[in-house]
């Protein structure tokens, strides 16, 4: 059931919401969650950094993740025509965890907001959060459910929505990325890999040979399954467009193909692998936003500005957002004040443009 009234919605079953919920509960709030899929379901964005696990230790959910069955991630493996060179994250200066796991986000997803529905999260599926409007509490949000329509009177809204970008839409907070349009296309493969081949401790990062601005992933899980993608620049005349869509044409899967038989690295590696689930494409993915927060609102992760995946930043910066805006969030829910650009949205701006100097270069 859709309850008339909530402290606090938040918009987002994904990891971002499932970290805020579990850090409000902390602190005796009970959100509403909204989520417009059905759990378990595909996503993307499956190799996570060692800060992401520092994130969800304070949230409470990383014994979750450590319970998970995942593959076990030491750091990453650049390969460039035929030079190879790995990082490993134990070779870092800072203090805290020092590996992370390569997760099928279906069951990573649906495990973080399971623990958090455990502890008194009220979340409902497949529902979809169509207008807001201000009033004296906070929003009044109309959501659609099945052939329903409820209004919810909330509190406070958190928008964790991800690609979705509910509040960025709504509220008109969009503006263009710095970044050139990109294109991606992937799928996960049944990869019979050798194990003298691969590392399966780590993320490959690797390009075509002769070299143009094509890159690759290959982000191996326990299950002896590989996702494999490729980052591309999107012709001009789809700039602007996002779409994420699974296809079963012969064409993308011959595209799919085609560019990782132009990786020698990986064409080498995946000699003997199998198409597992349909090839899926993302375009013009990279976005921006004019503000994270404002009154009764705060917008993390994706669903504020998303980067190039090259560096896995996706999930980190998702969860590092909720970690932030969480303890805000309680202080205006308990009549204190926060203040939102100095401790959050100017701390996350600083550490998005830090990854936007790595993705650039």
């Amino acid at each position: 059931m859709i309850p008339k009234k909530a402290d606090v919605v938040i918009i987002g079953a994904g990891p971002a919401g499932a970290a805020m919920a579990s850090l409000l509960i902390q602190q005796g709030i009970y959100p509403l969650v909204l989520e417009r899929q059905k759990f378990p379901r595909f996503m993307i964005g499956e190799s996570l950094l060692p800060e992401a696990l520092n994130c969800l230790s304070q949230a409470g959910l990383l014994e979750v993740v450590t319970n998970g069955g995942h593959q076990f991630k030491d750091g990453a493996r650049f390969s460039c025509q035929e030079k190879q060179c790995d990082f490993q994250f134990s070779d870092k200066v800072s203090q805290g965890i020092n590996y992370a796991y390569q997760v099928k986000r279906q069951h990573f997803d649906h495990d973080l907001i399971n623990h958090c529905i455990g502890q008194g999260a009220n979340t409902v599926f497949e529902t979809q959060v169509t207008s807001l409007k201000k009033n004296e509490r906070g929003y009044q949000l109309q959501v659609q459910y099945g052939d329903e329509m409820h209004h919810v009177d909330a509190g406070f809204v958190v928008d964790a929505s991800g690609f979705g970008r509910v509040l960025a839409r709504l509220l008109k907070l969009d503006k263009p990325s710095s970044f050139p349009p990109k294109k991606a296309i992937f799928s996960h493969l049944s990869d019979n890999i050798s194990a003298h081949l691969f590392d399966r401790n780590k993320i490959s990062i690797s390009q075509t040979q002769p070299l143009d601005s094509t890159w690759y992933w290959a982000i191996p899980f326990s299950d002896s399954t590989v996702s494999v993608g490729a980052v591309m620049d999107l012709p001009s005349n789809n700039e602007g467009k996002n779409n994420s869509n699974s296809r079963d044409g012969s064409l993308d899967e011959k595209e799919y193909f085609d560019l990782i038989e132009r990786n020698h690295y990986l064409s080498t590696l995946l000699q003997g692998a199998e198409l597992i689930r349909p090839v899926s494409c993302l375009s013009g993915y990279s976005s921006s936003i004019k503000k994270l927060y404002g009154d009764r609102f705060v917008i993390l992760g994706n669903a504020g500005e998303f980067i190039d995946p090259i560096f896995s930043s996706g999930v980190t910066i998702a969860l590092k957002s909720a970690v932030m805006a969480a303890p805000l969030v309680t202080s205006v829910i308990k009549g204190e004040a926060a203040n939102w650009e100095d401790d959050f949205q100017l701390p996350l701006i600083r550490g998005i443009n830090a990854f936007k100097v790595y993705v650039e270069s």
